[in-house]
């Protein structure tokens, strides 16, 4: 992650892993997760953390989520369930459940189908936050198969040319287990920078880069500037697709993200960006190698 983004050290705490799992894992409690559920959630922010993924993980997520559960907007205790299937594909509906706990669900469903037909391909709709997309790359990375992760995020992307926040910044993740060396995992967002990262910079208090974000009018902003005071979450300034400027190729990030709204929002039936209708959707792919 780049420097910036770090917690300097003298305010860094740390924690080892095994600890914080053990907290997280009881706060997740506390919110009324059954312990599996609690566990499966904390393992997932965990994962983010010991990669250097800070964005996605305890510090930067947790209150979110809890503040989600305590207003109601996430299920605690979801009953996902398949509602189409068609042999190597299905999809899976997440009853409204916080996507770090349904998300697993939905790669081992598609290693499960893997094994049989030699791809599974799975999507989850009505799910929340499911975190960072390289966890559920990993999952099959970890059953010795090829794994494709990626989630509608956050509605917060202009596309080139646009002066409105219509797509999600939305990740797509790809692992690859090896031989010899570590697997290949690559996890990124189709925008300039990851949304989480914008929230981070400002509870960091250091400023953006030059490409990242636009102005109101969708016009993007070519020098470090710092994020523009907000509180609604809603009114967080317009990211740019990755590219920044349709001259650097931002038409590029603009159309992976599409892709990424297609294979989520529209195998899912979900709806794609600002017309999304239940929470956001996930897609997992397993190839069988």
């Amino acid at each position: 992650m780049l420097e910036r983004f770090h917690v300097p050290k003298d305010k860094a705490i740390f924690i080892k892993p095994k600890e914080i799992l053990k907290t997280v894992t009881s706060i997740f409690s506390k919110t009324g997760l059954p312990d599996q559920d609690s566990l499966q959630a904390a393992e997932v922010l965990i994962y983010a953390d010991s990669r250097g993924i800070d964005s996605h993980g305890v510090s930067n997520m947790l209150r979110s989520y809890v503040d989600s559960f305590n207003k109601g907007n996430l299920n605690n205790n979801p009953k996902w369930k398949i509602k189409k299937e068609f042999g190597a594909v299905c999809t899976i509906d997440g009853d409204g459940g916080l996507g770090s706990v349904v998300g697993p669900h939905g790669m081992r469903e598609a290693i499960k189908r893997a094994k049989e037909f030699g791809i599974g391909s799975v999507t989850v709709m009505n799910s929340g936050h499911f975190g960072a997309a390289a966890y559920y790359a990993d999952q099959a990375v970890k059953s010795n198969m090829i794994g494709l992760a990626t989630t509608g995020g956050g509605v917060g992307m202009a596309p080139t040319f646009s002066s409105e926040k219509l797509l999600g910044l939305n990740p797509i993740a790809v692992g690859a287990p090896t031989k010899v060396n570590p697997p290949f995992i690559f996890d990124a967002s189709t925008s300039s920078v990851a949304g989480n990262k914008i929230e981070l910079a400002r509870r960091l208090g250091v400023k953006v880069l030059p490409g990242w974000i636009s102005d109101k009018d969708g016009v993007p902003i070519m020098e470090e500037v710092n994020i523009p005071e907000y509180d609604n979450p809603k009114d967080k300034p317009m990211v740019l697709p990755f590219g920044g400027t349709r001259e650097l190729g931002s038409h590029k990030g603009y159309s992976f993200s599409v892709i990424a709204e297609i294979l989520c929002g529209g195998l899912g039936n979900n709806g794609l960006g600002p017309f999304r209708r239940d929470m956001t959707a996930h897609h997992f792919t397993a190839y069988n190698i």
